[in-house]
């Protein structure tokens, strides 16, 4: 009987009703793009470790790592090994 009343704001009631539903999709959205961006980031941290740390780097990290390995200053990126 409400929608059938002289009162009734026909304007009002399409406007809550697009705010309800707005904001619906925007709730489940979040949620699943969150879920997406969690296997994401779990994709990128697996391709980079399986990437960059292959032997050449690796070594160069243990050069580093133990003072085996220097700057020789200037501004090249030229480094010295010390052994």
């Amino acid at each position: 009987m409400l929608l059938l009343c002289s009162y009734f704001d026909w304007g009002n009631f399409w406007s809550a009703l697009t705010a309800i539903a707005t904001i619906s999709i925007g709730v489940i959205a979040w949620y699943e793009l969150s879920k997406n961006r969690k296997i994401k980031s779990a994709e990128f941290i697996n391709e980079f470790t399986s990437t960059f740390f292959n032997p050449k780097t690796s070594e160069l990290l243990m050069l580093f790592e133990f003072d085996l390995m220097s700057h020789t200053g200037g501004k090249s990126l030229a480094f010295r090994r010390r052994l």
